[in-house]
């Protein structure tokens, strides 16, 4: 691959054979060696989702999937639709990224593993999670073969179920618990006072109305955070690719 990746850069996600993966139809012209693949007929009146080419910028690659990476280029008008894609009139592939389902792999695992910590939290004694992770990396550096990869990987997948399983009868209890004390709060309230009852009411409310949107605020932040670092460690793994 020769072509030069920058955060300016603009890919394409395919199938195997060229094929659109995430919507679409048709084929699209494949470089050749160090030729790049034909420009694409041109597209007039592009809708996202539905008339022109869609392209990603860095930023967009977690939220999309498909076998085959390639670098891209566009002309002609184009737009940004939903901080997901671009959309053009009129676009080629430039090169093939190669190994990226290796370094969609290696992607996976790190984002896997800065999110080990919250099932350790809960579950400090069970290491099936950790024990995945760990054969992952060791499978991408040939030191692991897939049958203890797929056991590894089932053991993962049982600990999820059981994180699952514990996790809704938790919440389950939790809300029954939580409605009992409420109905119980609420007929004492009112049997000592109704106007009483309503300024709680009144008060709890805004409590809570206060406390979500605040909750509500700090999710989105660290929800924003977290695929700000997502997006940057895939991009930083594709250049080291190019490097390599």
């Amino acid at each position: 691959m020769t072509a030069q990746i920058t955060p300016d850069t603009l890919f394409k996600i395919l199938g195997s054979g060229g094929e659109p993966c995430n919507g679409g139809s048709g084929k699209w012209n494949l470089p050749k060696g160090k030729r790049p693949g034909k420009w694409m007929p041109k597209i007039d009146g592009i809708i996202p989702c539905l008339r022109g080419y869609h392209l990603c910028r860095p930023q967009d690659l977690p939220k999309w999937s498909g076998d085959t990476l390639y670098i891209a280029e566009q002309r002609g008008l184009f737009v940004v639709h939903d901080d997901s894609k671009i959309v053009a009139e009129q676009a080629r592939l430039i090169a093939q990224v190669p190994n990226y389902i290796g370094i969609m792999t290696q992607w996976t695992v790190d984002c896997a593993e800065r999110c080990l910590v919250n099932f350790e939290k809960t579950f400090p004694d069970d290491n099936r999670v950790r024990d995945c992770i760990m054969m992952t990396r060791q499978f991408l550096q040939g030191e692991a073969t897939k049958e203890e990869l797929e056991l590894a990987e089932s053991a993962a997948w049982s600990a999820a179920a059981s994180a699952w399983s514990a996790w809704s009868t938790a919440e389950s209890a939790a809300w029954s618990a939580a409605e009992s004390a409420a109905e119980s709060a609420a007929w004492s309230a009112w049997s000592a006072a109704r106007s009483a009852a309503k300024s709680a009411g009144s008060a709890a409310r805004s409590a809570a109305e206060s406390a979500a949107k605040s909750a509500g605020s700090a999710a989105r932040s660290a929800r924003s955070a977290e695929h700000d670092w997502q997006w940057k460690r895939l991009f930083e793994l594709i250049c080291a690719g190019e490097a390599s």
